[in-house]
């Protein structure tokens, strides 16, 4: 990697590489010479929400990915500032407050927030960070409808056992699988209070 060593021939030369599929070598000089500064970054500029490292190294791989297809998706993509200011100040800082609005952590992101670079690019992550994220959201959404409707299936069963066929509890527990009658009792408490949550 002695084609590293020079600034800012290293810049120049990583995206270099990415275009002419050498993305093993760049991604190595990328991970040796940004990722400390980068997550020293984030700890100092976002130290009011107390993230851990791992979040910082994920949010550097997230800007690692970004960058890549930023190289790939413009064909005369070069820098205008140096890599650690683009990947931190204009990359890092999208996905994070971005990240930050779809927790709930803020409520809103003034555009004078962001680090502007140019439309092209400022599109290209934009588009990403909100593929990315509603991908999640729409997962997260599908798992807790998953959870529900089994929830509301399981509790239906009960319920209809217990007051449309005034079952026994020792009846429900051959029927479902509770070891006693005090589950069941516990069971008929949790389903009404879902039902109660629903309504």
């Amino acid at each position: 990697m002695q084609h590293y060593d020079n600034f800012p021939l290293f810049e120049i030369q990583i995206i270099k590489d990415i275009k002419e599929g050498r993305e093993e070598e760049a991604f190595h000089a990328i991970y040796d010479c940004v990722r400390p500064h980068f997550i020293r970054w984030g700890q100092n500029k976002f130290s009011r929400f107390r993230f851990d490292d791992d979040f910082f190294q994920d949010a550097f791989q997230e800007s690692a990915i970004m960058f890549r297809e930023i190289v790939l998706q413009k064909p005369d993509f070069t820098l205008s500032i140096p890599l650690l200011a683009f990947m931190t100040e204009v990359m890092g800082k999208k996905w994070i407050l971005k990240w930050l609005k779809k927790e709930g952590r803020i409520t809103y992101i003034e555009p004078e927030d962001f680090t502007t670079y140019d439309k092209g690019v400022d599109s290209i992550l934009d588009n990403m960070i909100d593929e990315e994220f509603e991908v999640e959201s729409k997962n997260a959404i599908e798992k807790n409808m998953a959870i529900l409707k089994n929830k509301a299936l399981q509790c239906y069963r009960l319920l209809k056992y217990i007051f449309y066929e005034n079952r026994s509890v020792e009846e429900i527990c051959q029927l479902m699988p509770y070891k006693n009658p005090q589950v069941v009792a516990v069971k008929k408490f949790i389903c009404l209070e879902f039902i109660k949550r629903l309504l």
